[in-house]
């Protein structure tokens, strides 16, 4: 669309000129060969003193060592030079010399120059879009995270409310938690100090945990007749009261230490009852 001006023509290059002036884009017009035949005050001041940058030097010169995606809309920008192709829009990160990584888009725009071909460049600083776009995708992975725990503890919350086998042999129907509560609360105690240990042993990596406390959980459980189900109960105590208190990140940590600690109570609960039953007389041999 034509610019529509009662400014003489005379004046207008002069006043577009003013108004480029006046953006915080950083824009640069080229001609076919890639020579930079104005350049705005922002983009003055954003180059400084680095050579091949202002005008009279060549961009695609200045741009010849870049590679990858940067690579290929410089080659865009070579077609729309020639003819050969159009406008296209290109995102891209900028590491300045003493700050942090600034994005642009580069909005490339084909134009007349000095009655040949050339190409309105416009750089726009899009650094808060990205980081936003940063936040909302953090956010978002937290909250699948945040998801699959709930998921993992629902389905363990669904096992059967009726003993397993294996638990009704050892204790009968009733939950442990139901029959012996003072007894299940020190388990509880136990469990989550154990997760802690393990937790802050990843963090800092300090020296692995000894087996003891571990042992002596499986100790106390097997005293108790405790069987899968309520070692699973015991475990889903500790990590609802660690959605309650926990940010997400330290969430993941101990999410994925509390799956290794049940499987290693699972573990030393079954090598208590194994041990218990070497203990015992061998049955008699019917022949």
């Amino acid at each position: 669309m034509a610019i529509r001006s009662v400014v003489p023509t005379s004046e207008r290059a002069g006043l577009l000129e003013a108004i480029a002036d006046t953006l915080d884009d950083l824009i640069v017009v080229v001609d076919a060969d890639g020579t930079i035949v104005l350049a705005n005050v922002a983009w003055e001041r954003a180059s400084g003193s680095v050579a091949g940058c202002g005008p009279g030097s060549n961009y695609l010169v200045a741009c010849r060592d870049v590679s990858g995606p940067d690579a290929d809309a410089i080659e865009s920008l070579r077609a729309l030079l020639s003819g050969r192709g159009g406008a296209f829009e290109h995102l891209y990160p900028c590491q300045a010399p003493d700050g942090p990584v600034r994005w642009f888009r580069l909005i490339a725009r084909p134009m007349a120059v000095a009655g040949g071909r050339g190409a309105l460049l416009l750089h726009r600083d899009v650094s808060d879009e990205m980081l936003h776009r940063g936040t909302l995708a953090d956010a978002a992975a937290a909250g699948a995270r945040r998801d699959t725990r709930t998921q993992e503890l629902a389905a363990l919350g669904a096992l059967p409310a009726d003993a397993l086998p294996v638990s009704a042999a050892l204790s009968g129907n009733e939950p442990l938690a139901a029959v012996a509560p003072r007894e299940v609360d020190e388990a509880v105690r136990r469990y989550r100090a154990l997760l802690d240990a393990a937790v802050e042993q990843r963090t800092y990596l300090g020296a692995a945990q000894p087996d003891g406390p571990l042992r002596e959980l499986a100790a106390l459980l097997g005293a108790l007749r405790a069987g899968p189900r309520d070692v699973t109960g015991i475990h889903l105590r500790v990590m609802a009261a660690l959605v309650e208190g926990k940010e997400s990140a330290a969430l993941d940590l101990y999410a994925e230490e509390a799956r290794l600690l049940l499987v290693r109570v699972m573990g030393y609960l079954l090598a208590y009852y194994r041990a218990g039953a070497l203990q015992r007389p061998a049955p008699p041999n019917p022949s």
